[in-house]
């Protein structure tokens, strides 16, 4: 059984406050986690235990789906609640029009802005341990494609948004250049993390707490993997895999997913079925086989 969690991250934790929960709870040494959440957000956090660690490269560029909520009138340092306030100013110049335009206008590739509150690295060190020390900081810009940007709710002086969009985009950097563009400054005073791929969505997610309750709380392996093809194997090629050696496949099993991609190797008795690892299918000199890269027995 691959150990994998949707946790609802409460507010208030920070990421590496669920992986050390998680570890102690499931008595796990290995653990990992998708797409860092800020304290201050909550919301879809997968986290990978064990071998399930192995399966995190599979899913890191997938995208991001937010609910964010957007306080106008106030800059700070951080670009989110948590920080130091820089400026204060009258919200009242700005209207729903005005920020519909603008989520219409960055829709698409965008160079955005990296917080120098970030974990963003400078030679080694995270950005916010420079900044704290009082050092100028000018991080690089980060390519960020956004696919959705949709206000749901308007009353000054907050707006509330759904972003859909690529991996490594800070939603807080999206709330500073609203209100810079806005002349009346910004900051993200809310953020919940809707869906992280296709496979972790916030309907499915679980609180710490409610997981605790589980006997069971793990995710189904193969609805989290079926994005990709698989292949079912006899027992008889166990110690191969398990060796991670080259499978020979019949040419009717081998058929049906295309060469080079990745795909799963299962074995299946009964209503039972396990993973046995991850790899790529090639054509051989003997015809199809597996050459398994992550195992997972």
């Amino acid at each position: 059984m691959l150990k994998i969690l949707n946790i609802d991250k409460p507010h208030g934790w920070t990421s590496f406050d669920v992986i050390r929960w998680a570890r102690r709870r499931f008595q796990e040494k290995k653990a990992g986690h998708l797409g860092t959440l800020d304290p201050l957000a909550t919301g879809v956090l997968p986290v990978f235990l064990g071998k399930a660690t192995k399966l995190i490269s599979l899913f890191n560029e997938q995208d991001k789906v937010y609910r964010a909520t957007v306080r106008f009138g106030i800059r700070t340092d951080t670009f989110d609640a948590e920080g130091q306030i820089l400026a204060e100013r009258d919200p009242s110049s700005v209207n729903e029009t005005m920020v519909n335009k603008w989520l219409q206008r960055h829709l698409g590739w965008q160079d955005q802005l990296t917080p120098v509150h970030s974990a963003v690295k400078l030679q080694g060190t995270p950005a916010y341990r420079l900044a704290r020390r009082g050092e100028a900081l000018k991080l690089p810009m980060r390519r960020v494609f956004l696919k959705q940007l949709k206000l749901e709710y308007f009353a000054l002086p907050e707006a509330e948004l759904t972003v859909h969009c690529s991996k490594g985009t800070y939603i807080r950097s999206l709330a500073e250049q609203l209100g810079q563009d806005l002349r009346v400054g910004a900051h993200l005073s809310a953020l919940r993390r809707l869906r992280c791929g296709t496979r972790f969505i916030i309907e499915e997610a679980k609180t710490p707490e409610q997981l605790a309750q589980e006997v069971n709380p793990w995710m189904d392996s193969s609805r989290v993997l079926s994005d990709f093809p698989a292949l079912r194997l006899h027992l008889g090629e166990r110690e191969r895999i398990r060796q991670g050696q080259t499978v020979p496949l019949s040419p009717i099993s081998g058929s049906a997913v295309p060469s080079g991609h990745t795909t799963e190797a299962w074995y299946q008795a009964g209503d039972e079925q396990e993973l046995w690892a991850l790899g790529s299918l090639h054509l051989g000199e003997q015809g199809p086989c597996f050459q398994p890269n992550k195992v997972l027995i």
